[in-house]
């Protein structure tokens, strides 16, 4: 059986005042509206997560929730990990590896730079930044996680809402 990672960066987020955090920046209409478009476009291809691996950022989550609405997933498929947060390519890369091979498609929703970096480590595209809401889908013709590799994927497709929807 092939592993489907699906790489997505979190909806659109204004930068606000000061005052507010960046771990508390939420989505903005457009965020929410992109997101789900972008989640019905993942749906039309027939795939689905299995798991969602998301950031502990209120953008991400509300990202991760649009996600699990879509797709009728069950709130405990929900996982979040401060390591997506943190921004470390490594960390991602080892999160992804260590997932349980009863799972054929993994999301993870993260942020730049890292999740752009993830995306197109694996899928050996130019690299640029995400866009918000942005996914790339990664096929691999691998059954294990811990074997997922840059010279093992057979299939990827990157997508954003400016020009996919």
């Amino acid at each position: 059986m092939d592993k489907v990672l699906i790489v997505g960066r979190h909806g659109m987020a204004p930068f606000l005042a000061d005052e507010i955090r960046d771990i508390d920046r939420t989505l903005n209409e457009d965020g929410i509206l992109e997101t789900y478009d972008m989640a019905e476009l993942i749906k039309k291809k027939k795939i689905s997560p299995d798991k969602i691996i998301t950031s502990q950022a209120v953008r991400a989550i509300h990202t991760s929730q649009i996600y699990q609405r879509v797709f009728k997933l069950d709130f405990s498929q929900i996982e979040m990990v401060e390591d997506v947060y943190s921004n470390d390519v490594k960390q991602l890369l080892s999160l992804i590896h260590s997932q349980p091979n009863e799972i054929d498609t993994l999301m993870i929703v993260g942020h730049n730079p890292a999740i752009s970096h993830v995306s197109y480590h694996f899928a050996q595209l130019p690299e640029v930044q995400m866009d918000p809401s942005g996914v790339t889908i990664i096929k691999f013709d691998v059954d294990r996680w811990d074997s997922i590799d840059i010279g093992l994927m057979k299939q990827a497709k990157h997508y954003c809402p400016e020009y996919d929807l």
